[in-house]
Order: C-alpha cells, then structure tokens, then sequence
C-alpha cells in the first residue's frame, strides 16, 4: 500500500457545467464523462474548460451497479444548459486533499486514508467527496501513472 500524505487545501469558487446520472457500472464511467463533454461543447461550441474535473457519488451508500453520480468540470463562464448538462457556480471549500498514484483499483485505500484522518482530526464532511483526475487514459500510457486527487470537503 502507498503511504499517503494529506494537505489541507482550498479549493475556489469556480463556473463549472455538471451531468446527474447512474451508470451501470465504474467500467461506464468513461463513455458517460465522454458523452458529457460532447453535449457541452455540442450545445457551448466556445466555452473554454479549465482543467479541473470530477466525480462525486450521490448515492447514501457504495454500489458495484447503478452506480449514480454526478461529473463536474470547470469552465471558464457559464455556459447554455442543455437536456444533460447543467451550469452552476461551486463554492469554494476547504477540504482534506490525499492523492493516489495507480489505478482506480486502489482508491479504496485512498478513500479509507482519508477518512481516517477526517475522523481522527474531528472535522465533519461538509459536501460530497470529490474525486479529481489529475492524470489518466487521456495522457498516461500505462495505470501505474494514474493520478486521482481524493478531495473530501470540511468544516
């Protein structure tokens, strides 16, 4: 297991667009932030993103199926909603941030990490859990080059 580090960080305010749904399961997660990023640029042919995206789970407990979720990428202006997409400003947060080198396989023991120490320290979990890809299929030739920045929101 890779020895994890924790920062404290602040995440700003930002524009960002965002798709609600459920997928059948992780190995559609690909296809369905795809389909997102097309309808946007579809329907927003300008809008400009800015680097940042991610993925929270909004369902009350972890599912292998019917996963839901909710994909998040930051642009540089709000942009025009479409039937999956949707524009909104998040807010800025403090959050507990622990990154993971590898492939998603081994988040899980990012996730407990971070836990752990949001329990052990006496915060309180204040939003979704965001998890951020850094790196991944789109610029890595192999797993173990992965990069995902679990980003778990305090008070």
């Amino acid at each position: 297991m890779q020895k994890y580090k924790v920062k404290e960080i602040i995440v700003p305010e930002q524009n960002v667009y965002y798709r609600h749904g459920v997928i059948d399961s992780m190995a559609n997660l690909v296809d369905y932030v795809m389909q997102a990023g097309a309808e946007c640029a579809k329907h927003n042919p300008d809008l400009k993103c800015t680097g940042y995206c991610y993925v929270t789970y909004t369902a009350k407990e972890y599912k292998e199926k019917d996963v839901e979720l909710e994909y998040v990428e930051a642009v540089e202006s709000i942009g025009k909603d479409s039937k999956n997409i949707k524009f909104r400003v998040d807010p800025e947060i403090k959050a507990i941030s622990v990154e993971h080198k590898g492939s998603y396989m081994g988040l899980r023991n990012a996730y407990a990490f971070a836990l752990n120490y949001v329990k052990e320290h006496g915060y309180t979990i204040s939003a979704p859990i965001r998890e951020v890809y850094i790196d991944g299929c789109w610029n890595c030739k192999s797993e173990d080059e992965y990069l995902t920045e679990i980003q778990i929101p305090i008070a």
